[in-house]
């Protein structure tokens, strides 16, 4: 899950077997509204607005391959924006992922 308010830096693992959360390293910076994603094995955190209200363009992998620490990967291509209260991105994925 991504999104929403208040800001969140943190990360969890939900286990189905388990039925438990389990913690993952904390992000970079704090993001709210970011948009997340997963393969079964790796975890991306895209855009959302960092503490300041900024819109973050990065794109951050957590890649179980590697020494478990999130890494900027890239950056959304397009614009990001804010009209009437509603946050708005028109962007697509680098291929750097």
């Amino acid at each position: 899950m991504a999104g929403g308010e208040p800001d969140v830096g943190s990360a969890e693992f939900y286990s189905p077997s388990s039925g438990l959360w389990e913690p993952l390293p904390d992000l970079p910076v704090s993001l709210k509204y970011a948009s997340g994603a997963g393969d079964g094995a790796d975890l991306w955190v895209a855009g959302g607005q960092d503490d300041d209200g900024g819109f973050s363009g990065v794109i951050y992998s957590l890649r179980t391959s590697s020494d478990g620490n999130w890494e900027e990967e890239g950056a959304l291509q397009g614009e990001a924006g804010e009209e009437g209260g509603v946050v708005w991105a028109a962007a697509a994925l680098t291929d750097a992922c």
